[in-house]
Formats: C-alpha cells, sequence, structure tokens
C-alpha cells in the first residue's frame, strides 16, 4: 500500500526487476512531487520496473527540470552524448500493468545524450505493457543544444564534436510512453 510520497519511493524506485513482477501496488493518496526534481524510476542499465500498479484513481504530481552538462567555457559538453537518458516518471518498464491513475507532469530538458526518451508515465517500454483508465497532463519541452555559433571555437577538432552532436536527433516524446517495443 502507497499512502505517501515517502512510500511511493521506498516501495516503487528501489523494488525493480523480475523479482517485483509479481507485485501490486495500490496508490491511496494523492502524492506530489514538485517541491524536488524527480528522478525516474529504473533509470538504471539493465533496470526494469515491473508489476501491477492500481492508481484508485489518485493523482501522481512531479516535475523534471534538466539542463545539458557545459564545459569549463560554458559550450555543451558533447565529448559524453553516448548513450541514453529517460524524462519520465517511469523511465523503462516491462510486464508491467497501470490503472486508475492520473499523472501530471512538467517536463523540461536539454537533450544531453545520444537517444532520449519521454513522456508523463513512461519513457521506455517493452514486452507487454498495459495501461487502462490512465490520464496524463502537464508539459513536455524539449530543448536541443546549439552548437552552431560555438564551430570556430571547435575548430581543433571540429568533425570529432559536430559529428557526435548531429548524430543526437533521436528523440521519442509521447504523452503516456515515449517508445513501445514488443518482442
Amino acid at each position: 500500500k502507497i499512502n505517501s510520497e515517502e512510500d511511493f519511493k521506498n516501495l516503487l524506485v528501489k523494488n525493480t526487476g523480475d523479482l517485483y513482477s509479481l507485485y501490486t501496488y495500490e496508490i491511496n493518496a494523492d502524492l506530489d512531487f514538485t517541491n524536488e526534481i524527480w528522478e525516474p524510476i529504473a533509470k538504471g542499465d539493465n533496470e526494469f520496473f515491473m508489476g501491477t500498479i492500481n492508481g484508485n484513481n489518485h493523482t501522481i504530481k512531479y516535475k523534471i527540470e534538466k539542463e545539458a552538462e557545459k564545459t569549463d567555457q560554458g559550450f555543451v559538453d558533447v565529448e559524453n552524448f553516448n548513450g541514453s537518458d529517460y524524462y519520465s516518471l517511469i523511465a523503462k518498464a516491462k510486464n508491467l500493468k497501470i490503472t486508475n491513475l492520473k499523472v501530471e507532469a512538467d517536463i523540461s530538458y536539454e537533450a544531453q545524450t545520444n537517444i532520449s526518451y519521454a513522456s508523463s508515465l513512461i519513457g521506455y517500454a517493452v514486452d507487454s505493457v498495459v495501461i487502462s483508465s490512465v490520464s496524463v497532463s502537464g508539459n513536455i519541452l524539449s530543448k536541443m543544444p546549439d552548437l552552431a555559433e560555438h564551430k570556430n571555437d571547435l575548430e581543433d577538432k571540429p568533425l570529432k564534436l559536430l559529428d557526435v552532436y548531429e548524430g543526437h536527433t533521436t528523440q521519442y516524446i509521447g504523452g503516456i510512453v515515449g517508445y513501445a517495443f514488443d518482442n
């Protein structure tokens, strides 16, 4: 049972993986995380959130604000653009069922990886994710860093830096799910 923000963090955030795929979580109160910057559930390598969440028609509110890392000169650090990043309540989910839930999200981020997944509920869903009687509202603002003004500053290695950045065009953005894939 989830009766508070603390319960939510303790139960859901730490319980990722196959061991928890049979768990059912009952949300019994509205949850408000807008006084902090939310870190998505199951964001780590090989982590997926699984199980069943019954929201009992309660609302979860959260926000994400993230800017790309900058170099000492104030330029976007494109040396570390490899990988994926997630901007959602749940980063990655599989074999998950969510019902009777309302989500209010305010998401604003500056792309800083090769692939970005953004949505109000799940960034990346794979293998039998069922969502029913769920509503989402809010805003998702994705900002792409502009390196064009820095070309002269990068002359010593323009192809490497700009190629890495220009390859960063893959963003999956959705209201409920950013990207869904079923094996």
